[in-house]
């Protein structure tokens, strides 16, 4: 059930946008080890720059418009082409 959360975390990390809460104990997180990683996120001395790096990745996203008209799009250009 928690499998693909390693995944998301890590990739919070990776992008920026977050970090791995209860690295070291994952999958047996606690209440404390989760609060201290919320906290950390949220309003720790790093919160400024995920924020700023979550904006920039939102602008880059929307850029060519939002991601379900550019997927309803795709579908539909493939239902007209026969594929």
């Amino acid at each position: 059930m928690w499998v693909d959360l390693f995944n998301y975390a890590q990739l919070a990390e990776q992008t920026g946008v977050g970090l791995w809460g209860c690295r070291s104990t994952t999958p047996d997180w606690t209440p404390q080890c989760l609060e201290e990683g919320i906290v950390a996120v949220a309003a720790g001395p790093e919160s400024g720059d995920f924020r700023a790096k979550a904006r920039e990745i939102s602008v880059e996203a929307k850029k060519d418009g939002l991601g379900r008209d550019i997927a309803a799009a795709r579908v539909a250009g493939l239902a007209r082409s026969g594929v």
